[in-house]
Parts: structure tokens; C-alpha cells; sequence
């Protein structure tokens, strides 16, 4: 790469500081490209969350290996189920007694219901009998004989309305009593139909093929792992789709204006640094982040697409280099970043004698910076800093 421009000194024969080293503006051109940092991530992905299962909270009891491989339907994590499956016992008793006592209250049932049938019949016959024998004329039989018949007629024919009614009541309260054991044997059939469901979803599977990546466990600030306690819907990992990877950076504000949606760029893994990855610029956020709530440097989220097809060995997380070629910028002025002060206004050039100089800042590699426009006359661009350069350096970026 290209150095700084300064001219070192040897010390002075009794030990003290070294003299302040010449700070030049020079014509040498810097290479013209952008280097950004950031990692690979995906655009889509399988979200797994903890189940709703009954247990509050649940307990991992088993997980898979972070960025393991894993087959449609293989465990991913399995929580402790002990507490549901010994009551399982409990509730195919309670099922199979409750099927029991619907059985015999529907026989029972339909005894009671046969009796009154029968009973209906009987009196049925002996109203027709009674009925007959009361059609007799009156001046053929006895006085008498002839009012018992009636009297007989209409004992019958109230029986005959008794039975009817015991016959309805049987049927209503028979039915009412199957409906109360059959409400029973469904609820406790609903119970062993959620414990065994509660059961399965204690042991969540892969929906798909994939790598599984497991979250953080916000509440201790690390990745899941056995023992630890989760709620219904916590995010416990998820299954990208390799086929949308791309690439989030970040650019420093000082080189605002300098990347657009549609530029090419040069990515390469910092895990296979011998990997070049065509890409390019998608979006660029329009407002400036703070990087952390310790420092006061802002920089623009980036996305680039890749283009594939990409190497299998490539994951979510990795961190990368982008390289972003800039348009050539020959001719122009050349300054070391030590001699640059950035401020709420930009960056400021420091001249020789102390004065500090507004500028417009092209491409920039590690040490060096090309001033845009014609901001420095030819006198100034000859002139040495006569500063030190580890103190501009404190007062640069």
C-alpha cells in the first residue's frame, strides 16, 4: 500500500523525543475503492418458536448442535415431558372408564325405553278389549254389566294415556343420561387427545431440510443450551434458506454520498480469504446509526446481493469484506489522514502553520485521503505541517 509521505529522523544522541516528522500533500494517487465490513445473513428463513404446550415454562432437556444439519422431521430440541406423560396413564383410565359407563347407561337405557314399549302394547290391547266390550248395546246385557264396561272402557283408556307418558319421559330421561355420559367420555377423551399432542409438541422437529441455527437466550445473553427455561413463543432458532444469502454492511458517515444502490463490489469471507464473491450494492439506509451505545461513530446499514451460485460452505454470521470500486480521481491533491481533523462539519485539513482548512474528501485507503476540488493552492500543497505526527494522528479519524 502506499505510505504516508513522511520522512523519519533519527533521535538526538542524548535519548530524547524524536523531532516531529514532515507531513506532505502529495500527488501519488490512491487506489480508488471503498472498503466495508459486515457479515453474511439471509434473507429468508424457517423461524421456530417454542410451542404452546401446557407445562409453563418448559425446560430443555435435550438440543441439537448449533449449525448442525438436519433432515424434515429429525428433533431439534426436546423439553421435559415427564410431568404430561405420567398422567397419560391416568387419562386412558379415565377414558376407558368413562366409554364403560356410556355403554351400560345406553343398555340401561334402552331396557327402561323397551319396558315402557311394552307396557304401551299391553295397555293398548286392553283398551281395544275394553273398548269392544263396551260397544255392546245397552238393552242386550244387563243394566249393570253395561255401566262396568264403561267404567272398565275408561280405566282402560286412562292406563293406555299413563303408559304413553312414562313412555315419552323414558326416551327424554334416557337421552338426557346417554348426553351427560357421552359430554364425559368426549372431555376425557379431549384431555388424552391434548396431553399426547402436548407430548409431540415437546419434541420440536424440522420442518424442513437445513442448517439450524439457534437463537439468543435474551435473558443471560447467550445461545440456548440444556437446562434453560422457555416461555410459549420465544424465538428458539431458525432454518435459513442458503439460497438468499447476502451481505449487511455498514458505512461510515464520513463517506456519506459515496455508495449507491446499483454499484458492484468485491466480497470475500474472512474464513476463506481467498474467495471473491461478485456482488451489488441493493440499498442503502438513508439515516446514520450509532454503532453502539459507547461510541459516537454513525454509520448507513448496506445490503448487496450476491451472485451465485454460491460456495456450500458459506454461512449465516460469517463476517466479510466488501470492496467497492470508486471512480478514478487522477490528479488530485494527496494528503495523510494524521493531517485531517473530522468535526460536525466535515473533515478540516491542518496547513503548516496550524490553520485548519475545510475540504471535500474523495477515496481514502489506511493512510492516505484525496482531497476533491482545487482547495489548495500550490504554495500550501509544498509547505510541510509542523506538527507531530502522533499528535494530528489523535486528532484524526
Amino acid at each position: 500500500m502506499i505510505g504516508c509521505g513522511a520522512s523519519p529522523v533519527a533521535a538526538d544522541g542524548d535519548g530524547g523525543p524524536p523531532p516531529p516528522r514532515e507531513l506532505r500533500v502529495e500527488g501519488t494517487p490512491v487506489e480508488p475503492r471503498l472498503l466495508l465490513t459486515g457479515e453474511l445473513v439471509v434473507e429468508r428463513a424457517i423461524e421456530l418458536y417454542a410451542p404452546d404446550a401446557a407445562i409453563r415454562p418448559m425446560e430443555i432437556r435435550w438440543i441439537a448442535e448449533d449449525g448442525a444439519s438436519v433432515a424434515s422431521g429429525d428433533p431439534v430440541v426436546e423439553f421435559d415431558n415427564e410431568a404430561i406423560a405420567s398422567r397419560l396413564e391416568d387419562l386412558e383410565r379415565d377414558l376407558e372408564q368413562a366409554q364403560q359407563t356410556l355403554k351400560v347407561t345406553r343398555a340401561r337405557v334402552a331396557a327402561e325405553i323397551a319396558r315402557a314399549e311394552l307396557k304401551l302394547r299391553q295397555k293398548q290391547a286392553a283398551l281395544d278389549r275394553a273398548r269392544l266390550d263396551a260397544e255392546v248395546p245397552a238393552e242386550l246385557q244387563p243394566r249393570a254389566e253395561y255401566e262396568d264396561r264403561q267404567l272398565e272402557l275408561e280405566k282402560a283408556r286412562l292406563e293406555f294415556d299413563q303408559a304413553q307418558q312414562e313412555l315419552v319421559a323414558a326416551k327424554a330421561g334416557g337421552q338426557a343420561t346417554v348426553a351427560l355420559d357421552r359430554l364425559k367420555r368426549d372431555q376425557a377423551s379431549e384431555e388424552l387427545r391434548r396431553a399426547r399432542k402436548d407430548l409431540d409438541l415437546l419434541a420440536m422437529r424440522a420442518p424442513d431440510d437445513g442448517l439450524v441455527l439457534f437463537s439468543e437466550n435474551m435473558r443471560e445473553r447467550r445461545p440456548w443450551q440444556v437446562g434453560d427455561q422457555v416461555w410459549p413463543a420465544e424465538r428458539l432458532a431458525r432454518i435459513p434458506d442458503l439460497g438468499s444469502l447476502e451481505v449487511e454492511a455498514s458505512l461510515s458517515d464520513v463517506d456519506d454520498g459515496r455508495l449507491a444502490p446499483g454499484m458492484k463490489a468485491i466480497v470475500t469471507p474472512d474464513a476463506f480469504p481467498e474467495l471473491e464473491l461478485d456482488a451489488r450494492v441493493r440499498s442503502v439506509d438513508g439515516l446514520a446509526d450509532i454503532q453502539g451505545p459507547d461510541s459516537a461513530n454513525r454509520a448507513f446499514g448496506v445490503r448487496l446481493a450476491l451472485a451465485g451460485p454460491l460456495p456450500s460452505a458459506l454461512r449465516p454470521g460469517m463476517s466479510v469484506r466488501v470492496l467497492v470500486p470508486q471512480q478514478g480521481e487522477g490528479g488530485m491533491p494527496v494528503v495523510p489522514r494524521s493531517a485531517l481533523v473530522w468535526g460536525d462539519e466535515g473533515p478540516r485539513l491542518l496547513l503548516a502553520g496550524g490553520e485548519e482548512r475545510p475540504v471535500r474528501l474523495g477515496a481514502c485507503d489506511a493512510h492516505r485521503c484525496v482531497v476533491l476540488a482545487q482547495e489548495l493552492s500550490g504554495a500550501e500543497a509544498d509547505q510541510p505541517a509542523a506538527e507531530d505526527e502522533e499528535r494530528l494522528a489523535g486528532a484524526g479519524s
